[in-house]
């Protein structure tokens, strides 16, 4: 008698600042993946207000080395895919470095690997989505980084919101009223999806807030998770 395949183990590399283990294993849980998230260090403590000192932090947590140095250690729970869950730590330096990010973690793991950044375009891909509404949760800096590289990677973003946080504390402490609010402010109808960057986003709590667009909604731990899911089953 053959047993039951277990689903594919996604080894899920998060900053060490990350808040929302548990919505996150949960949606993974719900995609058919068995989660096991390990953590970046961060540098220390910042100073959340400041745009390129919190740039600093993403990119000393994103650099490929440090992410081969976690990845390598994933090994040891016999992961099928790994992915660098972290949104602004793997577009801040624009689709090259997320592209060798995935790489490093790739060689170091000896399994597909896929970035958050790089899981959202292939989302919007998928669903064929070119015209874009933002919301972001980050300062204006970041956010106006990451319309950029949406709009790098071939999108066309019609309009953005960015909700000024600087942190996945201060990202966590937004209600969902916040990104309400934001869509109300912005001219969504004529977008073909909302993205809403950032993996300190938590999906279930947000997402009833957004009733009134009523178009696909990308969040990033979703299509961070999707991803590795369709790269764990080729």
């Amino acid at each position: 008698m053959t047993g039951q395949a277990l689903p594919p183990r996604v080894a899920l590399l998060v900053p060490s600042t990350f808040l929302i283990d548990e919505p996150v294993c949960r949606l993974a849980v719900e995609i058919g993946l068995r989660p096991c998230l390990l953590r970046v260090p961060a540098p220390g403590e910042v100073d959340s207000t400041d745009a390129d000192a919190v740039a600093d932090m993403v990119k000393f947590m994103g650099d490929p080395d440090s992410l081969a140095a976690i990845a390598r250690t994933a090994r040891d729970v016999l992961p099928d895919v790994v992915a660098w869950g972290c949104t602004s730590g793997s577009f801040i330096d624009g689709g090259q470095m997320a592209t060798r990010q995935a790489a490093s973690m790739m060689e170091a793991a000896g399994v597909p690997a896929i970035t958050t950044s790089q899981a959202m375009l292939a989302a919007l891909d998928e669903m064929d989505a070119r015209t874009i509404a933002v919301i972001t949760p980050y300062l204006v800096p970041i956010g106006e980084k990451f319309v950029s590289f949406l709009d790098d990677a071939g999108f066309k973003t019609i309009a953005a919101a960015h909700l000024g946080a600087g942190s996945d504390a201060e990202v966590d402490a937004l209600s969902g009223q916040a990104f309400a609010e934001a869509i109300t402010r912005l001219s969504t109808n004529r977008a073909d999806a909302l993205v809403i960057p950032c993996t300190a986003v938590d999906e279930y709590r947000v997402r009833p807030a957004l009733g009134t667009f009523l178009g696909p909604v990308v969040f990033a731990n979703r299509a961070t998770l999707e991803q590795a899911a369709a790269l764990a089953r080729p």
